[in-house]
């Protein structure tokens, strides 16, 4: 389990405001943006692993997490994963981009997020032009 000073070392992570940019006003529908990179010394890092600390999921999560309730100005809680994919790992002092269409319902905020490398975002592929590299997708609804 994560220590709950996770949500003081956010902040510090964040290397970039957060961007704004409004997808559509109805239903409201915006895209948020922001970079984050933890230290070697990151307390997520204890225990997971000794010797090759990657950035763990739940860490992840709680980026968005914050984000959103930093967009919305109120704390807000995570109460539905329907749907997350780990695909690579966030190594120490790696920089990377939280990117998330939040979409603002009746009763909850529905996150699609995906997580990509600062740095050589795309690569060519026989089947596309350029293939977007992603660390991490999914949907998760926030209350």
């Amino acid at each position: 389990m994560i220590d709950n000073n996770i949500w003081l070392e956010l902040p510090k992570a964040a290397i970039e405001p957060l961007s704004i940019e409004i997808i559509e006003e109805n239903p409201y529908t915006y895209k948020i943006e922001r970079r984050f990179c933890f230290s070697k010394g990151f307390i997520g890092f204890d225990g997971h692993f000794p010797n090759s600390p990657i950035l763990p999921g739940v860490v992840q999560l709680s980026c968005i997490r914050y984000m959103c309730s930093l967009f919305f100005n109120r704390e807000l809680n995570i109460f539905q994963i329907p749907k997350v994919k780990f695909i690579k790992m966030i190594l120490p002092e790696e920089k990377f981009k939280i990117s998330i269409i939040i979409k603002e319902l009746t009763d909850y905020i529905q996150a699609n997020f995906k997580i990509i490398p600062c740095k050589n975002t795309h690569i060519k592929s026989n089947f596309q032009k350029h293939k977007e590299i992603i660390i991490s997708k999914g949907i998760i609804y926030l209350k």
